[in-house]
């Protein structure tokens, strides 16, 4: 039985439940091998599960043939302890085969079963899409007037004495659950709730739930020196969180994989887009890098020209630092002596008058060519 499963903001995958009878001929081989060509030109994720009846245990090799096709639509089997166990006997003959070995956190056999058979499952890596101009609802049940109590006295009021009466298990089921939902819809209520992130970080953990809980509780009451505590409370609880989670991270990675991985959460790469000017005076922007550096270099090599222009300030086009350096040193005539026996120039105020005859005597020629080519 084929399943396509398509998860909100994450890529589908397609899902197939299998039972191979104990008896089957080498040609059911063959016929799954068509059904597996059909799936992958659907998806190429691929996950199958339930009981083949080939035995992966050794001693025992299942067929040849069946390797092939593993081989050919690159499956790789997960379950590596047996399945069903008896006194006499112990085989793996329930598989989970996968064609994404990376999207798959980890695989199980639960040693707990009604049939002589194990259960087995695994767990499933998901990446979420990009979720532009949109956001993220979460729904849970809200037990904040919950009262155990009056929850206790509805359950056993509720008539599930009618399960008795019927003959299919899963009516039977299926009415448990409509009559245990009625009950909890009415204390617990299913509410949904608008929220920044659909997932908290794995160092996300009670302890900062409750202390955000109780500065925001200080802080709608108004009681500042508690508000104050709490918040450096929080932020000292989720310092340590990360620190420790981390470190554990880092301390338990195996591989370089999850080592990268490690690091790369902690430095996440964002996508920076390139920088635009505007050129002209009609706003035309561009984002080519030389533009942008003539632009720049044409203006900071004329703003001092300009300057000169606007505080009506004539040049002189014979200017050297002659001038400068006689001034310099007839303010050197009166030094004062430091500790260290060195000399300065005492700080002394200049007038706007007397600073523009000094700028007028300097030789501005050789700041008005552009940096590069």
């Amino acid at each position: 039985m084929w399943f396509e499963v398509k998860p909100d903001y994450k890529k589908s995958f397609l899902l197939c439940f299998v039972y191979r009878p104990p008896k089957s001929t080498i040609d059911w081989i063959d016929d799954f091998e068509k059904e597996l060509g059909m799936a992958v030109t659907i998806n190429s994720d691929i996950i199958l599960l339930g009981d083949f009846n080939m035995n992966f245990k050794a001693p025992s090799k299942p067929p040849q043939k069946w390797l092939n096709v593993l081989e050919t639509f690159n499956l790789q089997q997960l379950i590596v302890d047996a399945t069903r166990v008896t006194k006499d006997t112990s085989t793996l003959i329930d598989h989970i085969y996968v064609s994404n070995l990376d999207k798959v956190q980890e695989s199980h056999v639960c040693k707990l079963a009604i049939s002589d058979h194990y259960p087995i499952c695994l767990t499933r890596k998901e990446v979420n899409k990009d979720k532009k101009n949109s956001h993220s609802t979460i729904t849970y049940r809200n037990f904040k007037k919950f009262d155990q109590n009056e929850f206790l006295l509805d359950l056993q009021s509720t008539p599930f004495y009618k399960i008795e009466f019927e003959d299919n298990p899963s009516v039977c089921l299926q009415l448990f659950y409509d009559m245990l939902n009625k009950v909890l819809d009415k204390h617990a209520p299913v509410v949904e709730k608008r929220v920044k992130k659909d997932r908290q970080p794995d160092w996300y953990n009670s302890e900062i739930i409750y202390a955000r809980n109780m500065r925001d509780k200080y802080n709608a009451l108004g009681l500042w020196s508690e508000y104050r505590f709490w918040r450096n409370k929080t932020k000292q609880i989720i310092e340590n969180s990360k620190k420790n989670y981390y470190k554990n991270m880092v301390k338990d990675s195996k591989d370089s994989k999850s080592l990268w991985k490690c690091l790369h959460s902690l430095n996440p790469k964002f996508k920076n887009s390139p920088h635009e000017l505007a050129t002209d005076e009609n706003n035309t922007t561009t984002n080519d890098k030389k533009s942008i550096a003539d632009t720049f270099n044409t203006f900071f090599t004329s703003c001092a020209e300009e300057l000169r222009e606007q505080r009506d300030i004539t040049s002189i086009d014979k200017a050297d630092f002659n001038n400068l350096s006689k001034f310099i040193k007839n303010q050197l005539k009166t030094t004062t002596r430091c500790s260290a026996g060195r000399s300065f120039i005492r700080p002394q105020r200049l007038n706007p008058e007397r600073l523009g005859q000094v700028w007028t005597t300097f030789k501005l020629d050789s700041a008005l060519n552009l940096d590069c080519d």
